[in-house]
């Protein structure tokens, strides 16, 4: 999905001058400090797949100024990121949806930046109730 390592490097340094703005406003797995670049490497060897959907819709982001298939890189991260309960409901995996969520309330779709809010917001509440339950009521919900 991503383009090859010299291509994607030289995209993510020379577009992505929203990033300082995004991590300072949503800078829950990394500081204000680090660049795109920085965060890129990082997802990529850890292998954190919520991590590695931010990563794909930046890449998406970048090149929306040059190409219009910012929807090919929504729809893979909507497919293989965000679809799935166990990615989606993690620290990274609720920063990669306000991400969607605010590229589309960027390029002007409210409804659909709605949607991916409330779909996060789901998340952290569910997991605000699974924390809060005393342990022996925690069986009982499952």
């Amino acid at each position: 999905m991503l383009p090859p390592y010299d291509q994607l490097s030289r995209l993510l340094t020379s577009n992505s001058g929203w990033w300082q703005t995004w991590r300072r406003k949503c800078s829950g797995t990394s500081g204000p400090e680090q660049t795109l670049s920085q965060f890129a490497a990082q997802a990529l060897t850890t292998g954190n797949i919520g991590a590695i959907g931010t990563v794909v819709l930046s890449v998406g982001i970048c090149s929306s100024d040059e190409s219009a298939d910012v929807d090919k890189y929504i729809e893979a991260v909507d497919r293989w990121v965000l679809s799935d309960d166990e990615y989606a409901a993690t620290l990274e995996g609720m920063e990669c949806l306000i991400l969607k969520s605010k590229w589309y309330a960027d390029v002007g779709q409210p409804r659909r930046a709605w949607i991916a809010y409330r779909k996060g917001l789901m998340y952290a509440q569910l997991m605000v109730c699974l924390f809060t339950l005393p342990q022996r009521r925690l069986a009982d919900v499952f």
